[in-house]
């Protein structure tokens, strides 16, 4: 189960990156402020995709499914799991006094 929790987040976050990208180029195809707006701002691709749903509902959808897969894979992987409920280290002695 931990391989098919870490390929399913491996593929959700391939597909946010190739969908993050092709907002990108939809906001600059549009205007050169949606398309600075899409990288600098922290909710600027979400707003993009709504003022804009007929060219952009494909892509946003996507990433909608992608964040649901990424999702999916840390809730499916019992390894990450474990090291997030550590502190996000694989190894105690790191955390450890000396």
């Amino acid at each position: 189960m931990d391989a098919v929790g870490i390929i399913l987040m491996i593929l959700g976050l391939l597909a946010n990156v190739a969908c993050g990208i092709w907002m990108i180029v939809i906001a600059f195809q549009k205007h050169i402020g949606w398309g600075l707006a899409v990288i600098f701002l922290p909710f600027g691709l979400w707003i993009y995709a709504i003022s804009d749903w007929k060219r952009a509902n494909k892509p946003f959808l996507i990433h909608i499914a992608a964040v649901i897969m990424i999702v999916g894979g840390v809730a499916m992987s019992p390894t990450i799991q474990k090291s997030a409920a550590e502190g996000g280290s694989s190894s105690s002695s790191l955390t450890r006094d000396k």
